[in-house]
């Protein structure tokens, strides 16, 4: 497992020396990050701090330089980091992972909407997310959780078992697919548990993907799943929402079924509802923790 560092305070300062900006509106932005930046991190994915999936979540005036968005998501080492702007009415979003930005992410989604619909537009029942890919994501507030619409991954394609994977995950698959990831199915939870992972990026038969290993689920879960970023420097992701792009349309055509309870199987666990719409985009969705704020300084 990446190593994640715990924020013990409720103020965070961190200074990260990115080299003098040379544009007018690059130091309009950081004479506003001087200021200190609202910093927020929640726990997505469950009700309870310390379980789910880690996500920092910053509310920007006016978007930093790439490359201190891209220190601080280093410094803070997370899985992903949020970053939240408004023009005018509208909500825009970046992720980033330790290592690099990323066109897509589900859990920091989830914590930045419930940031917004809890405590910055609270009269609000939903809120769109401008992507700089994707296009528009919506999230609606349901009870205590919240249900983004993302598009679905291209099906994946079913491929023979790769030599070499019982040695690097200690059980063997059933079955092996891969679009934009590998997905291993196992037969069942208790082979998704046993799992031990010696993945890295090197890893030949990965074939410079990351790994969802899933299975049929029981007594009320629909399936569980683990996923193994090695390419984006996580080991094993706590609890994962984007993968299910490809895990809630795939476990529609095996379960003749559109709505779905997931378990994924991590050391912290997390409960994820995910389903299938008409149009064929997915529905993701969960509670969100909220359990520390404070400002972030960045000195230019």
């Amino acid at each position: 497992m990446m190593k994640r560092r715990n924020f013990l305070s409720s103020a965070f300062f961190a200074c990260v020396s990115t080299g003098a900006t040379a544009a007018a509106t690059e130091a309009g932005a950081q004479a506003r990050a001087d200021r200190g930046i609202p910093f927020y991190l929640f726990d997505s994915f469950t009700r309870t701090a310390f379980s789910g999936n880690p996500a920092p979540v910053l509310v920007l005036e006016e978007w930093l330089s790439d490359s201190q968005m891209q220190a601080l998501a280093t410094e803070m080492n997370q899985s992903e980091v949020a970053f939240v702007l408004k023009k005018g009415a509208d909500w825009h979003i970046r992720w980033f992972t330790p290592v690099q930005e990323v066109p897509l992410n589900g859990h920091a989604t989830l914590a930045a909407a419930a940031l917004i619909l809890n405590d910055l537009e609270p009269d609000l029942p939903s809120v769109a997310f401008h992507t700089r890919t994707k296009g528009i994501l919506s999230v609606v507030k349901s009870g205590d959780s919240f249900l983004m619409d993302f598009p679905a991954d291209d099906p994946p394609v079913a491929r023979s078992v790769p030599v070499g994977i019982e040695a690097d995950l200690g059980v063997k698959p059933a079955e092996f697919w891969a679009n934009n990831r590998n997905i291993l199915v196992y037969r069942d939870a208790e082979e998704v548990k046993a799992v031990r992972s010696k993945l890295s990026r090197e890893t030949a038969w990965a074939e410079g993907r990351n790994v969802i290993i899933t299975a049929p689920g029981t007594d009320g879960t629909d399936y569980v799943l683990r996923y193994f970023a090695p390419l984006l420097n996580i080991p094993e992701d706590p609890v994962t929402g984007v993968v299910h792009c490809t895990l809630a349309p795939f476990w529609a055509n095996r379960l003749k079924k559109t709505a779905f309870q997931v378990k994924q199987l991590s050391a912290r666990r997390g409960d994820v509802t995910t389903g299938v719409a008409a149009n064929g985009r997915v529905v993701i969705g969960g509670p969100a923790k909220k359990y520390m704020s404070g400002q972030l300084f960045i000195s230019g």
